[in-house]
């Protein structure tokens, strides 16, 4: 969005300088024309782009009143639970979507919800959508952490993975005297020990593992 924002800036003031130049032409060619010697007529040309600043502003958040703050809340929690709703459909497009929406309202609804078809939906698409979602959640529930780590053990090897990024990344984010960081690396270490987990991740999350 950005990005997108500063490059039509950009063009803008582009156009703008070839505007100004075409018409230090056309002064020329008129006094010319006119047989006169006299010297271009002074067109100031635009001013130079500070880029940095214009960067900043562009990527400073607006500050919002608590009044918006909670009408923002209030809209995440809305489209959260439509999205929550739509992880009923019986057509596996419509789960897939609406498990992808839920990663940008990281509510605890959707948290919940997240972890619930994390463990229960047949197909592997939606399973692989819900644990990429849930790495967008700076906290996570108990139901989450133990729907992530059962996912460890999933059929599909992409599921597996995305899992297992969630996991790493959540746990790089935790102090090291954090209860969640505890409780976690406890579980984990003792999926390392089950049969069920296959060599690659029990190798991953044992590299994971080390040193906490």
């Amino acid at each position: 969005m950005i990005a997108t924002r500063l490059k039509a800036m950009v063009r803008l003031l582009l156009v703008g300088t070839l505007i100004l130049a075409s018409a230090r032409h056309a002064a020329i060619r008129t006094d010319m024309t006119a047989g006169t010697r006299a010297s271009p007529r002074a067109i100031p040309g635009p001013p130079p782009i500070d880029y940095a600043s214009l960067l900043q502003r562009l990527s400073t958040p607006p500050q919002l009143t608590p009044a918006q703050r909670e009408e923002d809340r209030r809209m995440d929690r809305e489209m959260a639970a439509a999205a929550i709703a739509e992880l009923g459909s019986p057509r596996e497009a419509d789960r897939v979507g609406a498990a992808e929406q839920l990663g940008a309202y990281p509510v605890p609804a959707a948290d919940i919800a997240l972890a619930r078809t994390l463990r229960t939906d047949a197909s592997a698409a939606v399973r692989l959508a819900c644990a990429i979602s849930l790495a967008n959640f700076d906290e996570l529930s108990r139901a989450a952490l133990a729907a992530l780590q059962g996912a460890l053990v999933d059929g599909d090897e992409n599921v597996r993975g995305a899992a297992f990024s969630t996991l790493q990344a959540y746990l790089e984010t935790r102090s090291p005297d954090s209860p969640a960081l505890k409780s976690t690396v406890k579980a984990l270490g003792k999926l390392t020990r089950s049969q069920k987990l296959d060599p690659e991740t029990r190798q991953l999350v044992r590299e994971l593992l080390a040193g906490r």
